[in-house]
């Protein structure tokens, strides 16, 4: 308070006022096919605030019965123990044919089929497991392999919201030979489940509004990739490019394929009205030596089925 010609005159702090915001970080991980100990680690080491699994927890070229199944309870375990936010568990193909046993894809082990049917058929129940997460505000599909619109078309799927998807009937998600695929899920009816990428970029899902968007996947292996979408062209043209080299900077990637576990993942940061601020392509080097660790596995193997393995002479 100060006084001037004998009035006291209150004085009045006029700095703009800070508002500081923390971003909100979403980790978003592809296929996991027993790959559990990647996960932890990427888990622990980003922290995150939400989560989405892509699917394919189950069948692998290198891990046990007990080692898969174990992988998938403890990711279970995670679910149940995360307290900030989300964490979301899709479907993939590699789920699916074990709850619709009338289905059987490359991979499928008969030693642990029932035991693993009867587990997904209980997390169905309890809500557990999802074919799709649909972000609104970013406009951005989340599944195992992307939607079509011939698929929807096909299966007379007239929505209003995408989450519909998630109560649909589950044969609909089934392998189909329509349309010529070749069992590969390249055919121009495959499912969220088993669509490829090359087919999936000539007829990403578009809304009413005839806006394209963004989808993010797992289910085909190799490097992770990102391809934007020619605007300016007329559709059908295939004027998609890959912009991996450059982790998508200075473009907006209509796709991103991450089946990739465990050398690769995605980091959202969102704003607290949800608005994407970034979306990153990380790897897991420093975090988790897949090489180091395949290797371990192989000698392991090696050494228990007496194969004597020949170590570089130093130089």
């Amino acid at each position: 308070m100060k006084t001037q010609n004998n009035i006291e005159v209150m004085e009045i702090d006029t700095k703009p006022e800070i508002i500081v915001t923390t971003a909100r970080k979403r980790l978003v991980i592809g296929d996991i096919h027993g790959h559990l100990e990647p996960f932890k680690s990427i888990y622990e080491k980003e922290d995150p605030d939400d989560v989405i699994v892509l699917g394919d927890y189950f069948d692998s070229f290198h891990g046990t019965d007990d080692d898969i199944i174990n992988c998938f309870k403890e990711i279970l375990k995670m679910k149940k123990n995360h307290k900030k936010g989300e964490f979301i568990l899709l479907i993939g193909n590699h789920d699916f044919h074990y709850m619709d046993l009338s289905e059987s894809y490359s991979g499928k082990r008969k030693s642990y089929m029932f035991a693993v049917s009867t587990m997904l058929d209980k997390c169905m129940e309890k809500k557990q497991l999802q074919y799709f997460y649909i972000d609104n505000v970013n406009k951005t599909v989340y599944s195992h392999a992307g939607i079509m619109n011939k698929w929807l078309n096909e299966n007379r799927l007239f929505i209003s919201k995408l989450e519909d998807l998630n109560d649909i009937d589950p044969r609909k998600f089934r392998f189909t030979f329509r349309g010529g695929d070749t069992g590969y899920g390249d055919g121009p009816y495959a499912s969220p489940i088993w669509v490829r990428p090359g087919t999936l970029l000539n007829d990403m899902y578009e809304d009413l509004d005839g806006h394209m968007w963004t989808q993010i996947v797992g289910h085909t292996h190799g490097k992770a990739i990102m391809w934007t979408y020619n605007h300016d062209c007329f559709k059908g043209c295939h004027t998609y490019r890959n912009v991996s080299e450059n982790n998508g900077n200075g473009v907006d990637p209509i796709l991103y394929v991450i089946d990739s576990l465990p050398n690769y993942y995605i980091v959202e940061e969102l704003d607290d009205e949800g608005v994407l601020i970034t979306r990153e392509i990380k790897s897991t080097e420093g975090i988790y030596d897949a090489n180091k660790k395949r290797d371990e596995e192989i000698k392991k193997l090696a050494e228990a089925c007496g194969i004597l393995m020949a170590t570089p002479m130093n130089t």
